[in-house]
């Protein structure tokens, strides 16, 4: 209902500015100060947004760099276990029988696991 409110207003005011300008004179200057008072609400809420959100979520960026730290330490870990197990690389922790494997390959023998 407002939308047909403000249409019905902004057809009054066209109406009137009609009385002493031709139809579309007034239709084009009721045209232009709204797509103006449009601008300048939509600049005022860009800058509102912008003063309202953080530039970039620092905690995320600080856990993420954590997670990148901790990957590269287990890959380094496991390239040094491999080196040291003659290139075979260790099967990944919570896999049920994993050591046993991994001692298995170790050993050059195969497990009841595998």
């Amino acid at each position: 209902m407002r939308c047909f409110g403000l249409g019905v207003l902004l057809a009054a005011v066209i109406a009137t500015l009609a009385l002493v300008l031709p139809v579309w004179a007034a239709a084009l200057i009721v045209g232009v100060v709204v797509l103006a008072l449009a601008g300048v609400l939509a600049l005022a809420g860009v800058g509102q947004v912008k003063r309202g959100m953080p530039p970039m979520p620092e905690q995320a960026i600080a856990s993420t760099k954590r997670d990148v730290e901790t990957v590269k330490e287990s890959a380094k870990r496991q390239c040094a276990d491999a080196r040291r197990w003659g290139g075979v690389l260790r099967f990944p922790c919570g896999v049920p029988g994993a050591d046993r494997r991994a001692d298995s390959l170790r050993s050059g023998r195969r497990s009841s696991a595998d």
